[in-house]
């Protein structure tokens, strides 16, 4: 008996495989945007872009990760001008 999809054996190992990995570009994505540094990202951006169905969290995770480097810069900026940090 065939299967439900009528796929080979082959194509549904190929899209399970592609599934897996397409979750795992977003979990890597989203952990580097939420806390990674700029290298980790940028190789997990490049990763989940490979997935046309994470162009929206590629997105999210680019203008999460550009929010954190903005303020990281800012504390940066105050520190050099003696400054006390924000929030601290």
């Amino acid at each position: 008996m065939g299967n439900p999809t009528g796929m080979g054996d082959a194509a549904l190992q190929r899209m399970s495989a592609l599934e897996s990995a397409s979750q795992d570009a977003a979990a890597k994505l989203s952990a580097a945007a939420a806390s990674g540094t700029c290298l980790p990202f940028r190789a997990a951006l490049a990763a989940a872009q490979r997935f046309s169905h994470l162009e929206q969290l590629c997105r999210d995770s680019v203008a999460a990760f550009e929010g954190r480097k903005a303020a990281v810069e800012a504390e940066v900026a105050a520190a050099a001008q003696g400054e006390p940090r924000a929030g601290k």
